[in-house]
């Protein structure tokens, strides 16, 4: 397998940063440590702490596995949908976009529209296909996102 090149190893390695101190508490030096790269280094790949945050949620999102919709069924539909795409980063990425998305709306758009177009178009499509009631679909989907933003996460 390839390597990474030195911007998407500096974004993949920066989005732990981010998801532990938050976007204000993440400073360049930090990324500069964990990354092991000079501060120049990171400033040649991006312009600022925003411009990181955007490539490292891309990046994210190009990571992300797409879900067969064509084999979710019914009984197991919000289960196969917290296993594959409402994972414990992806809420802790929303939490964060949520929470400090005003200091970087650009990094904001990109993970919302991710979540639009891989959790709630195909959701809303997918209940449509089975005759189900799309309106209550996205309702419950909104409820049980909201529900797993506001559940503290458990110490392991």
């Amino acid at each position: 397998m390839a390597r990474p090149s030195k911007r998407n190893e500096i974004a993949m390695q920066s989005l732990p940063l981010f998801l532990e101190n938050g976007f204000k508490g993440t400073s360049i030096d930090m990324v500069v440590a964990a990354c092991r790269v000079s501060k120049p280094t990171v400033y040649r790949h991006f312009p600022d702490k925003n411009a990181l945050l955007v490539a490292a949620l891309e990046y994210w999102r190009d990571a992300q596995p797409d879900l067969d919709w064509s084999t979710v069924a019914a009984g197991a539909l919000w289960t196969q949908l917290e296993a594959q795409l409402v994972t414990p980063e992806a809420v802790r990425l929303l939490a964060l976009c949520i929470g400090e998305g005003l200091r970087f709306p650009d990094a904001q758009r990109v993970l919302f529209k991710h979540v639009e177009h891989a959790w709630r178009a195909p959701l809303e499509q997918w209940a449509k296909r089975q005759g189900l009631d799309v309106e209550s679909f996205a309702r419950e989907f909104d409820q049980r996102l909201l529900h797993q933003l506001m559940t503290p996460a458990v110490e392991q």
